[in-house]
């Protein structure tokens, strides 16, 4: 694949539309924040959906106000109404992941101290909390005193090289939170997973009768899309072909073309920052076929020529992230970036007076803007970068390249 200089200004350009879309669309809602001297801040505070807990956010304190950013350093805690809380806590923090390829053989946990904005998972006489941060995931718990202590798990290698779990918060979920209702089985089928926890320490606050919040994840229910592809592909093909042997040249750019397409596109919305970003993988038909008639240099004063053919199929498969920036509850602009791999059914460059050439698999990456309508109806402008599509030879390249306009009907 081979980026040019206006490759390079396309890529540029899409990504500050996409940078400038994304930051004017994203929302911000009802919420405050009470900073170091306990002074609670009604606000607007720009929702994320964070994946990771946040060491800073951005407020408005109004619609028409400029953005503030504050840090972890200045908040003691901050709330978006009816969606989320995050307190500040300085904590143990557990620096091993359960990356199989990374575990250790040491049971204990490696703890630091760090301070961190904690998610308020339940609220009770003991709360619960959840730190994430990448592949690492954590919980905490509060006690009477309101002291915020690790909820203690690790994955480890054994003896016997095998994967083992230090499962040590069910101990201390045992000899901190009991009720007369919880049974012992209960303590040992708690899985360490936000599930598990939320259910347990809800149950636990409900016998105590103390239990003022509990952390509710919005229930996903459009998660996997699949959707029907026709288009149109306004497709060239280039060859470099310099024979200094015979001092002829064979460079060929072929005309642009209207070619038909149709693929199915698969995709699968991420669960963070609001459904915004989501996975899509897209197998398409598509081919290319033209000509041109091309002069040979020579040394003598005879008009030679040779005509060069172009005939090529292939399923062309995008692997890509979307995201989309929402107008509204139904329609939304969207921008992909995908891996493209294209794997022909057939394909030959056909010279009438010299060698020809099969065409093999080949890969670029592709980038694309689109527009859907009441969650069903989409169009989208797709811009692929140029591919090799033959195995590269001593005086030979060649490539392919399309701007596409597919429309899309979701079939759900």
């Amino acid at each position: 694949m081979s980026v040019t200089k206006n490759h390079k200004l396309i890529l540029i350009t899409l990504f500050l539309l996409f940078t400038f879309i994304t930051e004017a669309q994203t929302s911000y809602d009802k919420g405050y924040f009470i900073d170091n001297n306990q002074t609670k801040t009604e606000c607007l505070i720009k929702n994320v959906d964070w994946k990771n807990n946040p060491t800073q956010f951005t407020y408005k304190t109004s619609n028409d106000s400029d953005p503030i950013t504050v840090t972890i350093d200045n908040v003691s805690k901050f709330e978006i109404y009816d969606h989320l809380t995050y307190i500040r806590a300085k904590v143990a923090v557990d620096v091993n992941t359960s990356r199989i390829n990374k575990l250790d053989d040491t049971k204990e946990l490696s703890l630091t101290t760090s301070t961190l904005f904690l998610k308020l998972l339940v609220e009770g006489k003991s709360n619960l909390y959840a730190y994430k941060d990448g592949n690492l995931k954590r919980y905490y718990y509060s006690n009477e005193n309101g002291d915020i202590n690790i909820l203690e798990y690790k994955e480890y290698i054994n003896k016997e090289g095998k994967v083992d779990k230090n499962q040590n918060y069910k101990s201390q979920l045992w000899s901190n939170l009991k009720c007369d209702s919880i049974e012992l089985n209960s303590f040992k089928n708690i899985d360490y997973e936000e599930s598990d926890l939320i259910k347990f320490f809800t149950t636990y606050n409900t016998c105590v009768n103390d239990l003022s919040y509990t952390f509710k994840k919005p229930k996903r229910t459009k998660v996997f899309h699949m959707s029907l592809r026709p288009g149109l592909d306004f497709a060239t093909a280039k060859i470099d072909h310099s024979d200094t042997s015979i001092n002829n040249n064979l460079n060929v750019e072929f005309d642009r073309k209207l070619e038909f397409r149709f693929g199915i596109a698969f995709e699968y919305v991420l669960p963070f920052n609001n459904d915004k970003w989501s996975l899509i993988v897209e197998p398409s038909y598509r081919s290319f076929s033209s000509s041109k008639t091309i002069q040979l240099n020579t040394t003598s004063s005879i008009l030679r020529e040779d005509k060069v053919s172009i005939d090529y199929s292939s399923l062309e498969i995008p692997f890509g992230i979307r995201h989309y920036s929402f107008i509204n509850d139904n329609s939304a602009l969207f921008f992909n970036l995908s891996a493209l791999v294209d794997i022909p059914f057939s394909g030959t460059i056909t010279y009438e007076d010299h060698p020809n050439f099969d065409i093999n698999s080949g890969a670029s990456l592709a980038l694309g803007i689109g527009f859907i309508s009441n969650d069903k109806y989409s169009i989208e402008g797709r811009f692929a970068f140029p591919r090799e599509i033959i195995s590269k030879k001593l005086h030979t390249t060649a490539d392919h390249s399309a701007l596409s306009v597919i429309l899309g009907y979701k079939l759900f």
